[in-house]
């Protein structure tokens, strides 16, 4: 039942919230103190209390009033509604406030040390300087792709041209006539032929269905031409006809090339400009997530000003909506997975506050990435330490490594979990590797999270396409497992990236974020890059 207002105007209780009123008689001429405890939580569901509010309705007057520090001088505030919205919103605000100030000021600790780092980010990048700026009146970026449209118009020949109109006129048509409505929206035997990579992944058998160069060797082809009805593909009494097979012969010899659709870069050229309406409008939504006021668009296209685009791009970056609309892709970059009171398997702490104070913090991506991977703080309340959590999960660090990769690395290694990785050339030494610099310890693959041997057994007819290549309980160093195929800092600069050389997560947090490090530079643009623009450079 809905509860009684405690008084005529006054809030009703939320839901969630309780309220409880009690009476008290003090006698005059004495003093009396009242203490109030509140208790929240229990043993199986950790304390999640709101804000606890004192009211006091003295004899003879109608309002409920909150009770204040002493000495204030203001009207006390009520609970009636209007009231307590305000007194609710007030005391938002200063704890935020609070909330920034303590926070600020403990980071300031650490202002030393990255200043340090990014003096000798700023040393590198000038004894390794980019490309030069193309001569151009465009935006940098428009000349960059500009003078990559031309390189490629002198690159693109002839041949390369007509290779590609012959796979679209006259390869291509036989795949989707023939082969298309059983292997590309169908998937019969797992198998699908509409793109080279899946063609290449084959089906249910783990055989490519194609061996470029290798006609003869090629599973489809040796299905096309099969005498047998039961064997020959496509199903049916005819056959594919000698001159359709010899097209897709030819082109799996000439190395199966599954060309664009081809097109000629003269007619490629930049769109225009838009109009300052929509791009007030795009501008909001990409950066704050939300669309401008009509106060805001009015301001804007009533402004002559040339520059006036680049001011609301740098006013609209500062502002701390943007926090919000940017935590929620970093959420999904991460995998965070909140919900702590009934915990399923990978449910991690809520680190998106992490996220969010860093992002309101401006705080540089570098510090932001090297902070979360070392995983301090609460891991309840909002620290980066609740990254670390994979609740019900049996190699947690496991998770957190192949997020990591992915995340900053752009690599891929969540198959090698159990096996290595069939597609990539990631092994799963390298995951356990990361794993276990992240734990700061020797880790070892689960029992649960190997591959069992009668797999193997079961299909030792065919090769198999996963390779296991660590026993379960094997114990696995940390090592950083990229040496060959990232190029990173040296171990003799890694003394003036870190503060603690023996601690491998902090070491991990370095590596990937050294100057040297591109890779790590190129995946944030690129990730950036497509959040805005659609598509990656």
């Amino acid at each position: 039942p809905v509860p009684e207002l405690p008084a005529p105007g006054h809030r009703a209780v939320g839901f969630g919230d309780q309220e409880v009123i009690v009476e008290v008689e003090i006698p005059e001429k004495r003093s009396c103190r009242v203490i109030v405890e509140s208790i929240a939580g229990s043993k199986s569901l950790r304390a999640e209390p709101g804000e606890m509010l004192v009211a006091i309705q003295l004899e003879g007057n109608e309002a409920f009033e909150f009770l204040r520090s002493a000495g204030e001088t203001t009207p006390a505030p009520t609970l009636i509604e209007a009231d307590f919205d305000r007194v609710i919103e007030r005391s938002k605000i200063s704890l935020t406030e609070l909330d920034d100030t303590t926070r600020r000021q403990a980071a300031a600790s650490q202002d030393e040390f990255w200043s340090h780092r990014h003096t000798l980010a700023r040393h590198w990048v000038a004894q390794n300087p980019g490309p030069s700026l193309p001569a151009s009146n465009e935006q940098p970026i428009d000349a960059f792709i500009d003078q990559r449209l031309e390189l490629l118009r002198s690159a693109l020949t002839d041949d390369a041209q007509g290779e590609a109109r012959h796979f679209h006129e006259a390869v291509l048509p036989v795949l989707r006539e023939h082969c298309f409505r059983c292997h590309g929206e169908k998937v019969k035997g797992g198998l699908r032929l509409n793109s080279r990579a899946s063609t290449l992944l084959g089906g249910d058998s783990g055989e490519s269905a194609i061996v470029p160069f290798k006609p003869d060797e090629s599973p489809l082809l040796q299905r096309m031409r099969a005498s047998d009805e039961g064997e020959r593909m496509p199903p049916g009494a005819d056959a594919l006809a000698a001159d359709e097979i010899g097209l897709i012969e030819n082109w799996i010899r000439s190395g199966a090339t599954w060309f664009e659709p081809p097109v000629s870069l003269q007619e490629v050229t930049f769109a225009p400009l838009t109009d300052d309406a929509s791009f007030i409008r795009r501008v909001y939504l990409d950066t704050i997530g939300t669309s401008p006021s009509e106060v805001e668009v009015r301001t804007f296209l009533n402004d002559s000003s040339a520059k006036k685009r680049q001011r609301a791009i740098e006013r609209l970056v500062q502002d701390d909506r943007a926090a919000d609309h940017w935590v929620s892709y970093w959420q999904d970059v991460l995998a965070e997975n909140p919900n702590m009171l009934k915990p399923s398997l990978n449910n991690s702490g809520p680190f998106r506050y992490f996220l969010y104070e860093s992002l309101r913090d401006n705080k540089p991506l570098d510090r932001l990435v090297t902070e979360l991977i070392m995983m301090r703080g609460s891991e309840r309340e909002g620290g980066s330490a609740g990254f670390g959590l994979a609740a019900d999960n049996d190699s947690p660090m496991a998770t957190k490594g192949y997020i990591v990769a992915s995340a900053f690395l752009g690599v891929e290694l969540q198959c090698a979990r159990c096996h290595d990785s069939p597609y990539h050339t990631t092994k799963q030494r390298d995951l356990y590797s990361l794993a276990a610099m992240l734990a700061r310890k020797p880790v070892s693959v689960p029992p649960t999270s190997s591959v069992a041997p009668g797999f193997f057994e079961k299909n030792k007819a065919r090769e198999a396409l996963i390779q296991v290549t660590l026993k379960p309980g094997e114990p696995v160093a940390p090592e950083w497992p990229f040496e060959q195929s990232i190029a990173t800092a040296k171990p003799n600069s890694l003394p003036s990236l870190v503060q603690h050389l023996d601690d491998s997560r902090e070491c991990l947090a370095a590596l990937i974020t050294a100057p040297e490090n591109e890779r790590f530079a190129q995946v944030v643009v690129n990730r950036l890059w497509r959040r805005l623009i659609g598509a990656g450079l």
